[in-house]
């Protein structure tokens, strides 16, 4: 299985790579420092550790909160999982913001490249992490005890990814945390990760590529 991708969301990362190789000794470099930065499929180098320590930890919570006796046991251990998952969140930033260079901000053109310092290891060590963050989130969610609003509200082919979006907003109010806003960098990461994950899931404004480095960085409206 490939560990780069290339179709169909790259026109921007295209433009970046007409640098003339010949005139630039230090272009190839730098064109393979933008290919390298995404992916559009997953494989085994992104599948999350099953022995993490934290993983195993909030997996414990929850099935504990699904035994809770009353509201003060609930609430008690909502407030460790939370104080994990926060923790957990902001790593994961932390680690974003360290592995990637965003260039062209907020224009037509934006695009993504590894950092000075990083590799495709550490590219794929982050979405390792998101990864993990998304099933974290899928788990949590099974706390949730009513129907999706939005699979009833738009029986479409789009259904599973508005689905998708209700998992989010679930797990936000279930752990009362105010991180993974809809405009962070993450929360698109994690849309455009959803769309590789569902392979027949098509949203038009949301490319199978991850990092979405264009995420709320662009002229053009997603």
């Amino acid at each position: 299985m490939s560990r780069i991708g290339s179709e169909p969301y790259e026109h921007s990362m295209r433009r970046a790579l007409r640098d003339d190789v010949a005139t630039n000794p230090g272009a190839a470099t730098y064109n393979k420092g933008i290919i390298n930065s995404y992916v559009t499929e997953l494989n085994a180098y992104h599948k999350p550790d099953p022995g993490d320590s934290q993983r195993k930890y909030i997996s414990e919570i929850v099935s504990k909160m699904k035994l809770a006796k009353n509201d003060e046991e609930w609430c008690s251990l909502k407030g460790n999982a939370k104080v994990v998952v926060e923790g957990m969140i902001e790593n994961i930033n932390h680690e974003r913001n360290n592995t990637f260079v965003i260039h062209n901000e907020y224009t037509k053109d934006v695009y993504g490249t590894l950092a000075e310092h990083c590799t495709i290891h550490d590219r794929d060590h982050y979405i390792k992490s998101l990864v993990n963050l998304y099933e974290i989130i899928c788990e949590v969610n099974q706390l949730a005890d009513k129907p999706s609003f939005y699979q009833s509200k738009h029986p479409s082919v789009e259904s599973p990814y508005m689905t998708f979006i209700q998992t989010i907003d679930q797990f936000k109010k279930i752990l009362s945390t105010h991180l993974l806003h809809h405009s962070t960098a993450i929360y698109g990461d994690l849309n455009a990760l959803f769309m590789i994950m569902s392979e027949s899931v098509l949203n038009p404004k949301i490319p199978r590529l991850v990092p979405f480095f264009s995420f709320n960085k662009s002229l053009l409206i997603v």
